[in-house]
């Protein structure tokens, strides 16, 4: 068994690169305010979520994936109300949820560990 974290693994960190390049590639519009925001968004609860989940004692790996995990929740619950009030759930909104879990666990992990 590797002790290695799953944040530090290098198809983890290859994936947040490649998303932000597909998520700003001016040729295809995928950048959007609703994107930022849904990436920004996502970030913030990601390490909000992560840092409680911190504090009550799921350290290290477990509060990052927990947080990351409640900001995915979050983002897909909000996509399936969309959809279910009669508008689309868009994928590229999804992609920018993940984006910004992954962003705020790499976030949380830097803050609680100093790396």
């Amino acid at each position: 068994m590797s002790d290695l974290r799953p944040f530090e693994s290098p198809r983890m960190a290859l994936a947040v690169p490649v998303l932000l390049m597909f998520m700003t590639c001016s040729c295809s519009g995928l950048l959007r305010t609703d994107r930022l925001l849904h990436l920004a968004w996502s970030c913030h609860s990601s390490c909000m979520a992560g840092w409680t989940f911190e504090r009550f004692g799921a350290g290290g790996t477990g509060a990052e994936l927990a947080g990351a995990s409640a900001a995915l929740l979050a983002g897909t619950v909000k996509e399936i109300g969309d959809a279910a009030s009669g508008g689309s759930a868009d994928p590229w909104d999804l992609a920018a949820d993940f984006l910004g879990a992954a962003a705020g666990a790499f976030l949380l992990h830097a803050a609680v560990t100093g790396e």
